[in-house]
């Protein structure tokens, strides 16, 4: 089990310039946000942050000084919670129309959130990133992981939100409950991509929308940096198998999406700077532990400095600009009949 502390200070962080880009590829908006057009970047005169590239309605702008999106839940801290809420377990789904919702929609989000009845899936949820936004911009959530820190942290941070344990494919959902399905970097993990991708068109309503991101994986300098630095300091090491290697290039994601019954597919590319503090890098990445990484921490001591020695001088010219990093983002939608 990763250790959902440390995931969420790393990993997460990472993962958390999508989260706009993504919920508004889902259809979970703010109105008269600047839209930027795909082929080119950001619209002209938008800020230039280490925020995704590729910024649209609804993506919101950095705190560079805590590499989260500002007006998101702090993650280290959680949402105020009803007496009598759990702390574990499955979360109490926020009421619509209730006062948090009211607090939380505003002036300027989309009808159907604004009523309480935009239902969107997290699927994959880790520590709620994508969770905590679309709760803010008044979306009635349901939020699944297949690990138990993440839906033990996820649901003691979001009691709005109703947070279940589970697995993909396999999810434990009707035909059609879900107006949109947003999956932040989870589709790379699944060992069949399209017996998943056939379980996340079940669960959409017929026009539900998809959006989907994945690791590009030769630009993924923030953690191969940790790969390099293993192979330099001499530690046998194999990779863990990622059967979605086969899937993963836009054209063929592309063919996937439409074999399962989804129209309208488009693959857009997201570039970024992850810019953050290399020791804590370090300590986050390898803490959390997870399946590529556990290797570091189940060395001798000794052996273990030799690998971060590697890494502290891989690291060093990303230190003042930030690691670059890149990811697909995809939408579909499930047709209507």
């Amino acid at each position: 089990m990763t250790n959902a502390e440390a995931y969420d200070r790393g990993f997460a962080q990472l993962s958390s310039h999508t989260v706009g880009p993504l919920l508004d590829r889902a259809g979970l908006r703010p109105s008269g946000a600047l839209r930027a057009d795909p082929a080119h970047g950001p619209p002209s005169g938008a800020p230039h942050t280490d925020q995704a590239q590729v910024l649209s309605s609804g993506a919101p702008h950095t705190n560079q000084a805590q590499n989260r999106p500002t007006g998101t839940p702090r993650a280290d801290q959680p949402q105020d919670r009803p007496a009598g809420a759990p702390h574990t377990g499955e979360a109490q789904i926020r009421p619509p129309g209730g006062p948090r919702g009211e607090m939380a929609v505003g002036a300027g989000v989309s009808r159907a959130a604004k009523a309480g009845t935009f239902r969107l899936l997290d699927v994959g949820c880790g520590t709620g990133v994508v969770t905590a936004a679309a709760l803010a911009l008044g979306a009635e959530v349901t939020a699944v992981d297949a690990d138990p820190g993440m839906v033990e942290l996820t649901a003691h941070r979001h009691p709005y939100a109703t947070v279940r344990l589970a697995t993909l494919p396999g999810l434990p959902f009707g035909e059609g409950e879900f107006d949109a399905v947003a999956g932040n970097f989870i589709i790379n993990h699944v060992s069949d991509t399209a017996t998943a991708l056939n379980d996340l068109h079940r669960v959409l309503r017929p026009a539900g929308t998809l959006a989907l991101t994945w690791w590009k994986s030769d630009e993924m300098t923030a953690t191969s940096v940790f790969a390099d630095a293993i192979a330099d300091a001499g530690v046998p090491y194999e990779p863990p198998a990622r059967p979605f290697a086969g899937d993963d290039t836009p054209g063929r994601f592309t063919e996937l999406l439409e074999e399962a019954g989804f129209s309208g597919a488009k693959v857009e590319t997201v570039r970024w700077r992850h810019r953050v503090g290399l020791a804590s890098w370090w300590s986050d990445i390898v803490r959390a532990g997870g399946p590529r990484f556990t290797v570091i921490a189940r060395q001798p001591p000794e052996i273990v400095e030799r690998i971060r020695a590697c890494y502290t001088r891989l690291a060093a010219p990303y230190e003042r600009d930030g690691f670059p990093v890149c990811a697909y983002l995809a939408r579909a939608t499930r047709p209507a009949p």
